[in-house]
């Protein structure tokens, strides 16, 4: 067995490798990618001091960038399905969190052999996961008025203010208002209608745009708010929940 980081091969049998995999979710439950955590402890070899120092230098340098592919290949050099991650396919590539270092020196450390330890880490989109994932979504409907007579206080001069009923009906007011997130783009299929389309005040609607999260390259986490105003001359008919997502 041989691991490979981008174009750099460790030699077979040279490095062992221990490994995470956490489901995310996101924050309605849904699994969305898998955060996982490569630790790879390993030893090179070599005849001289002179060839040990080359292949330091090469593992230095093949480290010292994130974004490469990583595998753990059969000799033929065929790639395990468990241990192969392309960074293309991950929320901000594969990242070097700890590039490799000699973590405990021994006397004979540096004479023809050095000792190296290198995590990496990556947050590998799920295969089904695809542009319209819905990543939140939350819905507030506020409701003014009943529709019922109205009330005014008149204050006097010499005497205790006077309430008066000028109107037996009046008017009913409602505002639907919300956020909605994408997580791969923006999530404009899942932004709702208007509850009650026969009664807006167009002239009020509004939509705000926010930018996404820049994750080393990759966006992640479009929203888009919205709010709707209704006018009516009775309460509003139906469930304030039903455009509950």
């Amino acid at each position: 067995m041989r691991l490979t980081y981008g174009n750099y091969r460790h030699e077979i049998y040279e490095t062992s490798a221990s490994a995470t995999a956490k489901v995310l979710r996101t924050p309605r439950g849904h699994p969305y990618a898998v955060e996982r955590r490569i630790a790879l402890k390993g030893q090179l070899h070599a005849e001289t001091q002179s060839e040990l120092k080359s292949k330091i230098e090469n593992v230095l340098q093949a480290y010292s960038q994130d974004g490469g592919d990583f595998s753990l290949d059969w000799n033929d050099g065929a790639q395990t399905p468990d241990l192969a991650i392309r960074n293309r396919d991950c929320i901000g590539g594969i990242r070097v969190i700890s590039r490799p270092t000699n973590q405990q020196v021994y006397n004979a450390e540096y004479s023809t052999y050095w000792d190296y330890a290198i995590e990496l880490e990556a947050i590998e989109r799920i295969a089904a996961v695809n542009t319209q994932f819905l990543w939140s979504f939350e819905e507030t409907i506020e409701f003014t008025g009943t529709g019922g007579p109205s009330r005014v206080g008149i204050a006097l001069k010499r005497e205790r203010g006077d309430i008066q009923r000028p109107r037996r009906f009046t008017l009913c007011h409602a505002v639907q208002s919300g956020k909605v997130v994408g997580l791969n783009g923006p999530p404009d299929i899942f932004v709702p209608r208007p509850r009650w389309a026969a009664f807006e005040n167009e002239e009020l609607r509004r939509y705000s745009f926010f930018s996404p999260k820049n994750q080393n390259g990759t966006f992640t986490e479009f929203g888009i708010a919205y709010s709707y105003s209704f006018i009516h001359n009775a309460p509003f008919p139906g469930s304030p929940y039903a455009t509950a997502q």
